[in-house]
């Protein structure tokens, strides 16, 4: 699960907790080259439910809607071909 995401041209107004949850835009797209690079597939909560019929299956999740999910997330997520579940 993610909270938001940072670049340099895309900073979060945030407090200390907020910080504990924002992962920088290259960290996040050194995970998707994880997954890509282990041959997993992203899937959204509805398709987690058949979990078994999925092999090497991850479920991304954002939570609270913030404008970085939809400027930053989206966009790369894009780039990797890979989905998310946005709350």
């Amino acid at each position: 699960m993610f909270h938001g995401i940072e670049s340099d041209e895309f900073r979060l107004t945030q407090n200390d907790a907020d910080k504990f949850y924002t992962i920088k835009s290259g960290n996040f797209r050194d995970i998707l080259t994880y997954i890509k690079n282990n041959k997993q597939t992203t899937v959204t909560t509805r398709e987690f439910s058949d979990i078994e019929k999925i092999d090497q299956a991850v479920c991304i999740t954002f939570d609270d809607g913030l404008a970085s999910d939809h400027v930053l997330a989206m966009s790369i997520l894009n780039e990797y071909n890979m989905r998310a579940v946005f709350f």
